[in-house]
């Protein structure tokens, strides 16, 4: 086996089963967005289901539906940079939810602080996949007459209570191909809204075939064995409004096998977890029994996360970005949100990890947290490269 020479951000978004899917005429795959939302449905043992094309404005249109009167909203302060307020009716009034302590994202604390302030609609966007608020979340939404809505497309592989995120709140979006991260299908899957998918499909899309088969291949594994890290991340390109057909059938062929890659993120997260609990400044996000952390990236939280990040990327790690910015404006913006956005670093969590992977991982993110906020002299052999570096030598 060749060692790891760099890890990419995100899993490649094409296989031999998508490509079948791709490249066949008929065969079982959804070819249009009804039938992979029915798929989905089926799937993930929730209905009804619908493909969207605009998510976040698909599930704040259901939420404003739902609720009599104005809408009043509680937003995590820092969460899915998709729901920034433009996307909001003018009458709508914000309430800011920070992370809990210790944590990612906002807790039943919080959601009950929000309530008593006079909520009647709850979004969660869980960053990393840590569900372990949503129990009791439901449980207060649904005493006090909430609607709860969870945008789960980051966190398809956690668990909470043995239960799935797509089995917790009013409303839940799932990514289109029931994994998340980049997908060959744009739009997603909202979960526990009546209406019908639009039944057409796009042209062929040649421009975002390009696209998805540039990325992919930029992610494949068995390439980064051998070539060094490629640039900087271009900018992602527009998306079709309506999905072609064989973006569909592609999606619909990742989720046959969505929930077993899912699977193996969370034996990952795991195997990290214990990697990662003995470097020094450095926290993990912990989990309480019952509960598997897993999505598209690992969490932890140490000071200096720019010089980190920029230590990762020397080395060989791509850390993952755009799962999270800030929703609250500046006034709004808690101690505890300003806190967890200045350190909060989500390294790459893929499911084909081989033990060497993870290894390899660990020890890049241990060198980083010592030539950032160590001295180098407690590791002889990084003592020498820090030395240089801080000379202005590297």
């Amino acid at each position: 086996m060749l060692p790891p020479r760099s890890i990419a951000a995100f899993a490649p978004s094409l296989d031999r089963a998508v490509l079948r899917a791709v490249l066949s005429a008929g065969g079982p795959w959804a070819r249009s967005s009804e039938a992979l939302a029915s798929r989905l449905s089926e799937l993930l043992e929730r209905s009804p289901a619908r493909w969207v094309a605009e998510p976040e404005d698909a599930l704040l249109a259901a939420l404003a539906d739902r609720v009599e009167g104005p809408l009043v909203l509680a937003l995590p302060a820092y969460g899915h940079p998709g729901f920034e307020a433009g996307r909001l009716r003018p009458d709508t009034r914000l309430l800011w939810m920070e992370p809990a302590v210790g944590r990612t994202d906002p807790g039943p604390s919080e959601i009950a602080a929000a309530l008593d302030q006079g909520a009647n609609a709850v979004v969660l966007t869980p960053i990393a996949g840590d569900l372990q608020a949503l129990p009791e979340a439901e449980q207060l939404c649904a005493r006090r007459g909430a609607v709860l809505a969870l945008d789960a497309r980051n966190s398809m592989g956690a668990r909470a209570l043995e239960r799935g995120p797509q089995n917790y709140a009013d409303l839940c979006l799932v990514p289109a191909d029931g994994e998340g991260g980049p997908s060959p299908c744009p739009g997603a899957v909202l979960l526990g809204d009546e209406g019908s998918s639009d039944p057409r499909t796009g042209p062929r899309a040649p421009g975002w075939a390009i696209e998805v088969l540039a990325r992919a291949i930029r992610d494949e594994p068995h390439l980064r064995r051998l070539l060094p890290l490629p640039g900087e991340r271009s900018p992602r390109g527009h998306a079709p409004s309506l999905p072609p057909a064989w973006a569909i059938a592609a999606a619909a062929a990742r989720a046959e096998s969505a929930a077993h890659r899912g699977s193996q993120r969370a034996r990952h997260a795991r195997s990290l977890q214990m990697h990662c609990s003995h470097i020094a400044a450095l926290d993990s996000v912990p989990a309480k029994q019952g509960f598997q952390a897993a999505g598209l990236a690992f969490p932890v939280l140490a000071s200096g996360r720019e010089g980190i990040l920029r230590e990762l990327r020397d080395t060989g790690v791509e850390a993952v970005t755009g799962l999270a910015g800030w929703l609250a404006p500046d006034a709004a913006r808690g101690e505890r949100s300003r806190a967890l956005a200045e350190r909060l670093i989500l390294l790459p969590l893929h499911p084909y990890y081989r033990p060497q992977d993870l290894d390899w991982l660990a020890e890049r993110l241990r060198q980083a947290t010592l030539r950032v906020n160590g001295t180098g002299d407690a590791d002889p052999s990084e003592a020498v490269h820090y030395a240089a570096k801080a000379a202005g030598e590297l």
